[in-house]
């Protein structure tokens, strides 16, 4: 409200996997495996604009921050004993960035599913539609998806309908958002069919093919992320993927140069790629040497 970020922040969901959780898990599962409560689902698809709301839907909105406090404790101790809490400094300073919020709705479409399939006036009016959308739901205070879900987007700039009529046969939309929205849909149906569409921003590792010899390094630099993570008991995942270890061979930006990821992965898998550490087999088991160096 008055355009600050609360500091510092702490997420339960990056925490969570540097201790063994499944990445991306859920706050009712992360509560249940952490502080053994067992959330209530029931009311998960409850219409929260309605009024009066019952006892139990209000038990169960509390529910969804009140063991946060306590959950915080929990993980924080973990990660202390672990010796793995400064892991996430730079990850949590990143979170009070205030430009990683700032979303324009002038590039809302960017952030529609489906939207990179969509060419020429079809792609304009898509653009013309999520801008509008996205300023709507800001000044209602509603999910965007509440007003017209994405894929009902895209349908409606790819049938581009003249009228309010041709709109109601447009598959998912349905008829209050019809009757609500449907000649300001139409009006911005009219006006950006004729632009040109901002173009999507070419990506260089999009252009980006690996060579032979590429893909056996990425494999070999898999080798090591699954051996550092059986280390550290640890999903390999969490680590790397096979993107990022793609990226990271082909030179560009990514997330193992920085963080705890660089003091983790990161500096060993560089030592690998300048042929500076080798991986070996001893007794059954894959290690990481230094190159040149007898194994242990």
């Amino acid at each position: 409200l008055k355009g600050q970020l609360p500091k510092p922040i702490f997420d339960t969901q990056l925490a969570a996997p540097l201790l063994g959780h499944t990445d991306n898990i859920g706050y009712a599962n992360l509560v249940q495996q952490v502080l053994g409560v067992r959330l209530e689902k029931a009311h998960s698809r409850t219409d929260w604009t309605r009024r009066p709301l019952s006892d139990k839907q209000l038990d169960y909105a509390a529910d969804d921050v009140i063991y946060l406090a306590e959950l915080y404790i929990e993980l924080k101790k973990s990660l202390e004993a672990h010796q793995r809490l400064h892991w996430l400094d730079h990850e949590f300073e990143a979170l009070c960035d205030t430009n990683l919020y700032a979303n324009s709705p002038q590039d809302a479409w960017r952030r529609v599913k489906s939207a990179d399939r969509l060419k020429g006036s079809h792609l304009a009016i898509l653009q013309s539609l999520a801008e509008w959308r996205e300023k709507t739901a800001r000044s209602k205070n509603r999910p965007r998806n509440w007003l017209i879900r994405d894929d009902v987007l895209v349908e409606i700039a790819r049938a581009i309908p003249q009228t309010v009529q041709a709109l109601g046969h447009v598959r998912g939309l349905n008829e209050r958002s019809l009757h609500k929205y449907g000649k300001q849909i139409i009006a911005h149906v009219n006006t950006s069919k004729e632009q040109v569409p901002i173009s999507f921003p070419q990506k260089a590792y999009d252009k980006i093919k690996l060579t032979a010899q590429q893909e056996e390094i990425v494999d070999l630099l898999q080798v090591f992320i699954r051996l550092r993570a059986n280390e550290n008991a640890l999903n390999p995942s969490l680590l790397a993927t096979r993107k990022t270890l793609e990226k990271f061979v082909c030179g560009h930006k990514n997330s193992l140069n920085e963080g705890w990821k660089k003091h983790m992965i990161g500096q060993d898998l560089q030592a690998i790629l300048d042929g500076n550490k080798i991986l070996a087999v001893k007794d059954g088991k894959v290690q990481l040497n230094e190159a040149g160096a007898s194994a242990p």
